[in-house]
């Protein structure tokens, strides 16, 4: 119940609480920071366990355009991170109930929610912290790990037999070992189907000095602070010169005869909506032969 709304939370909570230790003068920071961060709701054996991985540059932009950074290995304290996270999320969970957002199930009594808010601001939250990263190569292996995977690959999926699903597992507990799990289709079909996410939900969103609205500014000003080239502006181009470009393959070649030439005679607008206009200088990666 309450995905989208809860996932939206956690998000909110943590980017409050991030901003909040940028900004205060006992974190010794004092600068604009940046997130990137990624939904993450699986375990190995495809249990539900919402989280967010956040990947943070390790010091921000001060006012003056300088980058600042802290010793040690930490940007914030651990244990000050899990407190204010905890109270930003309980009272972000808090304003959701009085506003009667939530909906809840029948078998669940929402005059018991009061209970279960000081249930679990009873209990110890933890927010995990890494040092950093070796090497922009590292950044984009761990990226890579979260962005586009869903709760289980093909590879893990073992086989299916008797009602039975047969699937591979990493125990993390036991020092990354791999195991075999056996599950019942129900169980699994239900293990895995809380795992998809509302329609149209974005899972990997960017704060701060990477957001859509700043981050050409703020990161023009981040490389020069660090001495950093700036990037050359790259062409637009169409997918079909993306295509030729990155694999060779040119989609304006007849695949029949590989001699006669693809253009575009007609294009076929869709069952709803406006019919679509030719664009006047790039052609539509919609071909008849």
């Amino acid at each position: 119940m309450n995905k989208k709304e809860l996932y939206n939370l956690l998000f909110a909570s943590m980017w409050a609480t991030l901003l909040s230790f940028s900004k205060d003068k006992r974190s010794r920071l004092q600068a604009d920071i940046g997130v990137i961060s990624i939904l993450h709701t699986w375990t190995q054996k495809i249990l539900y366990h919402p989280h967010l991985h956040c990947i943070i540059p390790s010091g921000g932009l001060t006012v003056d355009g300088k980058w600042k950074t802290k010793s040690g290995k930490f940007l914030f304290s651990v244990k000050s991170l899990s407190t204010v996270f905890k109270a930003k999320f309980c009272d972000g969970l808090e304003h959701l109930y009085k506003q009667n957002i939530l909906r809840f199930n029948p078998e669940m009594n929402p005059s018991n929610f009061d209970e279960f808010i000081k249930n679990i601001k009873g209990k110890k939250w933890v927010v995990n912290s890494n040092p950093g990263f070796n090497g922009k190569q590292s950044v984009l292996e761990y990226l890579g790990r979260y962005t586009h995977r869903i709760a289980i690959s093909n590879y893990r999926l073992l086989e299916l037999s008797d009602g039975r699903v047969t699937f591979s597992y990493r125990d993390r507990k036991a020092g990354d070992v791999k195991r075999i799990m056996s599950l019942p289709v129900k169980e699994f079909l239900y293990r895995f189907s809380q795992h998809i996410l509302p329609r149209g939900f974005v899972k990997i969103r960017h704060y701060g000095i990477f957001s859509t609205r700043v981050k050409q500014e703020k990161l023009a000003l981040v490389r020069k602070a660090l001495n950093q080239p700036q990037p050359q502006k790259q062409e637009k181009l169409t997918v079909t010169e993306v295509i030729f470009k990155t694999t060779g393959k040119d989609l304006t070649v007849c695949p029949c005869c590989k001699e006669g030439i693809m253009r575009v005679i007609k294009i076929i607008p869709p069952p709803r909506g406006s019919p679509r206009k030719l664009p006047k200088t790039k052609q539509e990666n919609l071909w008849m032969s």
